[in-house]
């Protein structure tokens, strides 16, 4: 991990922006190469993922290293990481968490500078959406597109 990668977990780590860290064991902030040309974005940590501190390592990361293998990448090729960074105990999220951690998001995409970014579910995808100034519909209809940005 580069040592900026670092500085900004150490921040996460840190961050009492919204009462999702009161649930967390930890914040789960993503794993991967720091040159990472493909980034994944989900919704936020599961219980699992909260004890291991890792993102996607319950069932949702069984589907995704499926999801990886189908075409031909290695989840270690990938940097996983979460719109929200703590422990969603209902697996919903606020407008209020999303504001709260998107600007870390932000930034680890900004370190990354990914090539290719895959959205898992519409909290990431509407993220992204208004991120990068695409038309978002519904999750239905932009299943499988690839966007330009």
């Amino acid at each position: 991990m580069s040592s900026e990668l670092k500085s900004l977990q150490k921040i996460v780590e840190e961050c009492r922006k919204c009462p999702l860290w009161k649930n967390r064991s930890k914040p789960v902030f993503g794993e991967g190469p720091p040159d990472a040309k493909i980034m994944v974005i989900g919704l936020g940590p599961g219980y699992r993922e909260d004890r291991e501190g890792r993102p996607f390592v319950g069932a949702a990361g069984k589907f995704l290293n499926k999801l990886l293998d189908s075409v031909g990448l290695k989840r270690e090729e990938a940097y996983i990481t979460n719109v929200v960074k703590c422990y969603l105990p209902e697996n919903k999220v606020t407008n209020e968490e999303v504001e709260a951690c998107t600007p870390y998001l932000d930034k680890q995409i900004e370190l990354i500078d990914p090539e290719i970014i895959i959205a898992l579910g519409n909290t990431a995808a509407e993220y992204l959406s208004k991120k990068y100034r695409f038309q978002f519909t519904y999750m239905g209809k932009m299943h499988g597109q690839v966007l330009r940005v």
